[in-house]
């Protein structure tokens, strides 16, 4: 440590990162860096009395080094102490105004995060790395027009950012957008976006016939081989996920809320419609797109041109069209059935499934789920909701046939390891008490269990002990929501109060800077259950 100082070496914190899983180790290596610090205070060296005199920088990799250690272990005060430091100390350092956009996205102000790495970037405007990072965190802000102008910087001249990087595959940046859209309500926008990404890897697989005459001729077996076992994997690909995800998510709202509108944003509640108006509410919707989609075609039969366009390529993606589908379901499946091929290691993918065969009544086919779950992580707090779900739902059911009725019997007694559901959430809430995602889902089911335990679930949901493991700001955040979305009932006093709790725990925090009752997301990552699998960071914790 003492040598990269001297040196003024910036991904100094990186190289030593993996010492951080051991907290003796980082105590070790805080107490180091405290030392040096003093020592270059008071003497001038990093040695103590005796020693060289330091070169005036070596201070200011102190400070960077400090506040990425405080950042790490999520102490956002002192993070932010060290690394103003650093700016005082040399103001026209990149590396520092990384370091506090960083900072600002752990600490929950995606806004103000966005706004430091965009003076990073002004700082070095031919700086492809800095310039993509700033693109990044600007989407996860929501702010899709400034990334797509960012971008733009180095995009070609005369063609669109957006279209460019279409026509480049980038992937991450057609990812993060579709987030931001649906972050923003846009799922029309999001849509495209994950059927763009789509066609990327229909692209590659087609692109694969080219390569097998070439392989031939040129004697590359080795090469095809490998090109043959990417192509049977291809979309297990993490873009591919994300995407698949993204669309899934949105093909789910899309059907709890369908469009009553040209408009995307115009939705209505259906949560308040009985079955028979739900059916009705998709017919109308049906016979309204399906009249839409004719007056489309006649519009464009009337273009010559444009119809020989058509014939050359593929039509435009319409985001009005792809969100005004009349079997947001069906459309979710074809994103869900290469995940369930290749992506079956993962417990997002049988979540996903659970949820898309629940909406469309598949109870078998919600077993198989989350039988496929269970086998990857039993304790997950998703998992456990769905599988109560399930258990209430099969027992209140009445026109179940006897041998599907016993198939259900047999395997959820198996699931719930031969308890009832009561001592089954009980046994899960007390195993898992220091957690507070899985408090969360457990008092969700304490309520639909016993809805006179209201008052259990808030002050255990409500509780921020010191004890506890998982006191995030984004699980924090999930329970904030939670609350004001009313899944508890009437609680704003409490909400309030643990409103308060939270903006002491997270002052930097901007859904806890001010109390308006309006729900919020975080570091550019929704604030919901299913989303817990997104990373929160690209590349650093």
């Amino acid at each position: 440590m003492r040598l990269a100082i001297c040196k003024g070496v910036p991904p100094l914190f990186n190289n030593i990162r993996n010492l951080y899983i051991d907290k003796e180790k980082v105590k070790i290596v805080e107490d180091v860096a405290i030392g040096f610090l003093d020592s270059i205070t008071s003497f001038g060296t990093l040695t103590g009395k005796v020693g060289d005199v330091e070169p005036p920088t070596a201070i200011l990799w102190v400070y960077h080094f400090l506040a990425q250690h405080f950042d790490y272990l999520r102490d956002c005060k002192r993070a932010m102490e060290f690394i103003d430091k650093a700016l005082d100390h040399t103001p026209t350092l990149i590396e520092a105004y990384m370091v506090k956009a960083r900072i600002y996205k752990h600490g929950g102000d995606m806004e103000k995060a966005a706004d430091c790495m965009d003076e990073a970037r002004s700082l070095d405007t031919a700086d492809r790395y800095v310039n993509c990072k700033c693109a990044k965190y600007q989407l996860r802000a929501n702010q899709v027009q400034k990334a797509e102008e960012t971008c733009g910087l180095f995009t070609r001249e005369g063609v669109a950012a957006a279209e460019n990087l279409n026509e480049m595959q980038c992937m991450w940046f057609q990812t993060e957008s579709g987030y931001a859209y649906k972050r923003l309500g846009k799922l029309g926008e999001a849509l495209k976006k994950a059927h763009e990404i789509e066609k990327h890897f229909d692209e590659i697989t087609e692109d694969q016939f080219d390569f097998h005459t070439y392989c031939m001729r040129k004697m590359t077996l080795r090469a095809y081989v490998r090109l043959l076992r990417l192509e049977d994997v291809l979309r297990s690909h993490k873009f591919y996920f994300k995407t698949a995800k993204l669309a899934i998510e949105c093909y789910f709202r899309l059907h709890d809320k369908p469009l009553v509108s040209s408009n995307e944003n115009a939705v209505t509640d259906t949560s308040k419609l009985s079955p028979k108006d739900l059916k009705n509410l998709h017919s109308k919707e049906r016979r309204k797109e399906k009249k839409y989609q004719e007056n489309k075609k006649d519009s464009k039969e009337k273009k010559e041109n444009d119809k020989k366009a058509d014939v050359l390529k593929d039509p435009p993606l319409d985001a009005d069209l792809l969100c005004r589908v009349s079997d947001p379901l069906d459309q979710a499946l074809k994103f869900l059935r290469p995940l369930q091929n290749l992506a079956s290691n993962r417990i997002e993918t049988h979540l996903l499934a659970y949820e898309v065969f629940s909406r469309k009544s598949k109870r078998l086919l919600m077993l198989q789920s989350v039988k496929r779950a269970h086998t990857i992580d039993p304790n997950h707090p998703t998992l456990h909701e769905h599988l109560v779900k399930l258990a209430v739902k099969v027992s209140e059911s009445t026109d179940m046939k006897e041998s599907i009725s016993a198939v259900f019997e047999r395997e959820l007694k198996t699931l719930l390891g031969r308890k009832d559901m009561k001592q089954f959430n009980a046994d899960f809430l007390e195993e898992n008490s220091r957690s507070l995602l899985h408090r969360l889902s457990g008092c969700r089911m304490l309520c639909l269990l016993d809805p006179t335990k209201v008052d259990d679930a808030l002050a255990l949901i409500t509780d921020l002990a010191d004890n506890l493991e998982d006191r995030t700001l984004e699980n924090c955040t999930l329970i904030y929501n939670t609350l004001l979305e009313g899944t508890f009932g009437e609680c704003s006093d409490l909400t309030r109060e643990y409103f308060l709790k939270c903006r002491s725990l997270f002052p930097l925090a901007s859904v806890f800077s001010k109390y308006d009752g309006a729900t919020g997301s975080l570091n550019g990552v929704d604030a919901t259950l299913s989303d817990r699998s997104e990373p929160l960071c690209d590349g650093v914790v």
